[in-house]
């Protein structure tokens, strides 16, 4: 079964060639393996640990506008049921955007 580039992927793979690097010069510059930049580019690793995405930026010389843009699209997108209230035993409402826990308070 094949795999589809993620945004991320198609996006590690835009900057690398904007900046005129091979997957063989990038992964040297980023000191990761080029299999590494390759399963990336092509979705089979879709979930890059921050560092990972910190020094691949670095190595692609971005801008801290293309940088951030990079680091949103590493992140795994939010889940439904993540989006959904949830309730702590004290009666708050809470839920879990992504990684993080937004609870609501109540009113007094």
């Amino acid at each position: 079964m094949a795999t589809q580039p993620t945004a991320f992927g198609v996006l590690l793979k835009h900057f690398r060639v904007r900046a005129y690097l091979t997957q063989a010069k990038l992964a040297e510059h980023a000191g990761l393996s080029v299999d590494a930049i390759i399963k990336l580019e092509h979705g089979k690793r879709q979930a890059p640990r921050c560092d990972t995405v910190l020094i691949l930026g670095r190595a692609l010389g971005l801008t801290a506008q293309d940088q951030h843009v990079l680091q949103d699209a590493a992140r795994p997108p939010a889940r439904l049921c993540d989006l959904v209230p949830k309730f702590c035993a004290n009666g708050q409402k809470a839920g879990v955007i992504g990684r993080v826990v937004v609870v609501e308070q109540g009113r007094q």
